[in-house]
């Protein structure tokens, strides 16, 4: 038995769990519908990022392997036969899906299907409406293929016109709604876009006789790769690289369709592909479309109620509680205005002289942002780390960077070859008697007020001179590039963190070697540095008991000590938690680490020690709870499968702390 898991087949079991949601019975249909969007989006994310990096590994280092001993070309064989297998599942689920949808009163119908009327009705709008956005070409076979663009819906024909074969092509427009409705809005009756435009080919290729045509979609690398060695700009560096990203190497063909020999050759030479990267669906493509029904108001009937926020309104000034006792806040559960209400009060405070903050992911209509500005507006001294390079993120936080700079905002980018994950607030306030005290936040999670909504979260505020003390040296670090040389409580990476869980873990296993306690609780996202695991193994082989929730990546076997499971449910769990017996003083960290190479060493990250005694004692019950949970959990087996237990009249810990009680 291997003793690691790979990190790509594992990340492949976590998007197969989020698609088995859909068949949980207490589930409504808009949630089933949703995670179905999910599903598809995390698929095509990931074939953009980690299958693209596989494929430029295969290029540089073929013969490369990793911690589980495949090789790159091993590895990448593996994901398509398993994509291929969980897109058959998905695909039943869609049709499923279409048809409680239509028991619902809402279709979803083929152009074939329509009534005569009914396309009559359509072609209308397609020459008045449609048409005009089109651009439709044809070419010869030796001209030069065009780029298709990523994530494209596209028809490519195979054409013919005086004695001579043509190959003909149509981009679905993108700002066009691929939902088309068919008659009375009332009757939610609908058509896919491209069928519409595939049933006017003969309009629009009248010269031409049309031999074959087909739908198809392709995914790109979409891996960003800039020197940021030189003292060029960043900023135009992401924003160069941000346009190369839609003409990458293509690494996943859909095909609505089987085309026909001829065809199927063109695309294997055009986009320097093989079987193994071509997907025959014979249904539609690209089911993110099913988002866009999501988020009608006709169909919030078939959605679960939206989830009722605890606001956690202060009688007095944040800043005047936090001198007395720490807080925290539990996102979904308690509302995000907490944090707003924190800014709020410090751009508002006369006495507050600097407010600085670190931005990974925010929303292009930002309250952070607008609250960040208006402090400047009024003569703070505003510092804003905005991380340029997150991924898919670049073109929303340059944009930002751009305006809050105009705004008299110091904006600091990250360091070379770093990225800033850290989420922090700080804020320096000069009180009566002069003296400087400092008020931060440490959060799990982005400062994001739309994801707060379904992103579990979790963030301290504290007024802990130490904590404050160590947060101006990781600003003073982003701003010079000053290093770090020690922090009075915080763990930093790139500086200390793997020292200190090292030390953290040699300290439970000294204690039962000693016959003493110890134990390991902990709660990320993602666990697969080899070092890491490595050392987790040493400590359950050593008698620690150690329990693991781990919700995605997981590149550890379970065994006797090491107990592991993954949580998937209504909210994505994605606060971090780290939990050391430490001979009963009992260490809790919080932060936004996860157990990756990237965490320790490529990225500037903060774990914060939990010193109240109230939030340390909340923190234990959420694992306590999360624990106990059986209706979202999934088992880590031996062989590398998960398991889940299909009664379900389960305990949800979502459902108890939405609501106090399970329902």
């Amino acid at each position: 038995m291997n003793k690691y898991i790979n990190r790509e087949l594992s990340w492949i079991e976590f998007n197969r769990r989020v698609l088995e949601i859909y068949d949980r019975k207490n589930l409504l249909l808009g949630e089933k519908l949703k995670f179905i969007s999910i599903f598809y989006n995390n698929l095509d994310e990931f074939f953009m990022v980690r299958v693209g990096s596989l494929w430029d590994q295969s290029k540089s280092f073929p013969d490369s392997s990793e911690l589980s001993g495949l090789s790159v070309n091993e590895e990448i064989d593996l994901i398509n036969i398993n994509v291929k297998e969980m897109y058959k599942a998905c695909y039943e689920r869609y049709d499923n899906l279409k048809t409680n949808l239509y028991i619902e009163g809402i279709q979803i119908i083929d152009y074939q299907d329509l009534k005569e009327s009914e396309k009559t009705e359509l072609d209308i709008y397609f020459k008045n409406s449609i048409y005009p956005f089109l651009t439709f070409r044809a070419f010869k076979l030796d001209i030069k293929f065009p780029l298709i663009k990523n994530k494209t819906i596209n028809i490519f024909l195979r054409l013919f016109k005086d004695g001579d074969n043509y190959l003909g092509n149509i981009q679905i427009p993108e700002n066009i709604n691929r939902l088309v409705s068919i008659g009375q809005k009332k009757e939610r009756k609908f058509i896919l876009l491209e069928q519409l435009i595939s049933s006017n080919l003969n309009f629009l290729f009248d010269s031409y006789e049309i031999l074959e045509s087909g739908i198809f979609r392709i995914i790109r690398n979409a891996g960003l790769n800039y020197d940021d060695e030189d003292a060029e700009d960043l900023l135009l560096k992401v924003e160069r690289s941000i346009k190369k990203r839609s003409w990458g190497q293509v690494v996943r063909l859909e095909i609505m369709s089987k085309p026909s020999k001829k065809l199927m050759h063109i695309f294997k030479e055009k986009f320097q592909i093989s079987d193994r990267e071509i997907y025959i669906l014979n249904n539609d493509l690209d089911l993110t479309y099913l988002d866009n029904i999501y988020k009608k108001k006709w169909f919030s009937k078939l959605k679960s109620e939206e989830i009722t926020h605890n606001y956690i309104k202060h009688k007095e000034s944040i800043i005047k509680q936090l001198k007395i006792k720490d807080y925290m806040c539990h996102l979904p559960y308690d509302d995000f205005r907490c944090i707003l209400d924190f800014l709020e009060e410090a751009a508002n405070d006369p006495k507050v002289i600097a407010i600085k903050q670190t931005l990974y992911r925010v929303s292009n209509k930002s309250p952070i942002v607008e609250t960040l500005i208006k402090a400047s507006n009024k003569g703070k001294n505003v510092t804003v780390l905005l991380e340029v390079k997150a991924r898919f993120d670049e073109e929303n936080n340059i944009a930002w960077a751009k305006r809050l700079e105009k705004a008299g905002v110091q904006v600091i980018l990250s360091p070379l070859k770093l990225k800033t994950h850290a989420k922090l607030i700080l804020v320096v306030r000069k009180e009566h008697d002069k003296e400087i005290n400092t008020y931060c936040h440490i959060g799990t999670g982005n400062y994001n007020e739309k994801t707060a909504v379904t992103y579990e979260d979790i963030g301290v505020f504290t007024a802990d001179k130490n904590i404050g003390e160590d947060l101006i040296k990781i600003f003073n670090f982003l701003a010079s590039g000053k290093a770090i040389d020690q922090s009075k409580e915080l763990i930093i990476s790139p500086f200390n963190s793997r020292k200190i869980f090292h030390e953290l873990i040699d300290f439970e296993i000294n204690e039962v070697k000693n016959e003493r306690k110890g134990l390991i609780r902990a709660k990320m996202n993602s666990f697969i540095d080899l070092e890491m695991i490595n050392k987790f193994y040493e400590a359950a082989d050593g008698g620690v008991d150690i329990n693991l929730i781990v919700r995605g990546i997981c590149g550890l076997v379970p065994n006797e000590n090491l107990k592991i499971k993954s949580i998937v449910g209504k909210f994505l769990e994605h606060s971090r938690l780290y939990y050391f017996y430490h001979g009963g003083s009992e260490i809790m960290l919080i932060g936004s680490m996860d157990l990756m190479d990237r965490n320790f060493d490529r990225r500037v990250e903060v774990l914060c020690p939990i010193k109240d005694d109230d939030i340390k004692k909340r923190l234990l019950n959420i694992l306590d709870i999360l624990d106990e949970d059986r209706a979202n959990s999934y088992y880590l087996k031996e062989n590398g499968k998960y398991e889940h237990d299909i009664d379900n009249n389960k305990f949800d810990a979502h459902k108890f702390l939405m609501n106090g009680e399970v329902k």
